[in-house]
């Protein structure tokens, strides 16, 4: 198979370049990202993916997702395509959500495009942020969307707009993913988990949005990409699959846990706007292709601590 991934300098898109490499040995990749702020811990880089570079497997291609030239000229011969590419900051885009909707939303649109011209099938990676928050119970996939805030309406547009694909005359092979929060490496300095480990090797206070009340389910990026796999592969056209290991933590809990094990201090500061109070999402439809996240249970919270130990080491080096 030769199969292309957008946005493959980035957190999950690294991530996922890295499984997929050793289970699959006998694909070729085409690896593409316009290298922004997300590309790479650091941003604007392929650092995440430098030891591809000589891999005869890979090809790197640095474009813009809606550039549909680049986009057809990287697509060509591909068996399937993966989009992870997309601005992902909801904090970005409470001050500048334009971007957003060109990324999350027209960009999409212009890969499935050209996905469909050359008949690939199209993987296209969404989020539980798409159905708003939930006091109880768990959303399942066909529950409407209620986004509440600009990011996640930029990914519930592109679902609506990516939906008609699969019908004719376009007739798209399409699937798509709505995960739960990722934690793993290769995240960027934006992201809680990173947050908090650079808080602690840099002896800063932890920053607590509210009282910490807010819940996620966290999901290990590994388990993604295990998910992402398999659905990939195995899942039906014109289905979403939601991805999660219903590992629940509240902000304050996940920071307490790692004053803990690490040391370190927490400071409460302002609610953040529209911030979702608890994300839940039903997993029975991706449970039954036969998946199993291995980061549950007492393995959740080594793990995590794993990951901010990885976090924590590399801030102290430097």
């Amino acid at each position: 198979m030769r199969l292309a991934i957008t946005g493959a300098a980035g957190f999950i898109g690294s991530n996922f370049v890295y499984y997929m490499a050793e289970k699959h040995p006998d694909y070729d990749f085409i690896l593409i990202d316009k290298l922004t702020y997300a590309a790479s811990e650091r941003g604007y880089s392929w650092e995440n993916l430098q030891m591809f570079e000589e891999d005869y497997r890979f090809r790197f291609v640095t474009a813009d997702i809606n550039d549909k030239e680049a986009m057809y000229d990287a697509l060509y011969m591909c068996n399937a395509v993966v989009n992870f590419a997309a601005e992902s900051h909801v904090g970005r885009a409470m001050v500048n959500g334009e971007r957003h909707i060109l990324s999350n939303d027209l960009g999409a649109v212009t890969v499935a495009e050209v996905a469909c011209a050359y008949s690939s099938r199209f993987l296209h990676v969404s989020t539980d942020e798409v159905y708003g928050d939930i006091l109880e119970g768990s959303f399942r996939e066909d529950i409407q969307f209620n986004p509440r805030n600009r990011y996640a309406g930029s990914k519930a547009a592109a679902e609506m707009n990516l939906r008609p694909f699969i019908y004719p005359p376009h007739n798209l092979d399409l699937v798509i993913t709505r995960s739960a929060n990722n934690f793993g490496k290769f995240q960027s300095q934006e992201k809680f988990v990173h947050v908090i480990a650079e808080c602690i090797a840099k002896n800063r206070p932890i920053p607590i949005h509210g009282e910490g009340k807010e819940i996620r389910e966290w999901l290990w990026v590994e388990d993604n990409c295990a998910a992402i796999d398999l659905i990939l592969h195995e899942g039906k056209k014109g289905e979403a699959y939601n991805i999660s290991s219903h590992q629940e933590v509240s902000n304050l809990d996940l920071a307490k846990l790692a004053v803990k094990h690490f040391g370190g201090k927490i400071k409460f500061v302002p609610n953040r706007p529209g911030n979702d109070r608890r994300y839940s999402i039903d997993t029975r439809k991706i449970d039954r292709l036969g998946w199993k996240p291995r980061a549950t249970g007492k393995n959740f919270e080594k793990v995590m601590l794993e990951c901010m130990g990885y976090y924590i080491q590399k801030y102290q080096k430097v």
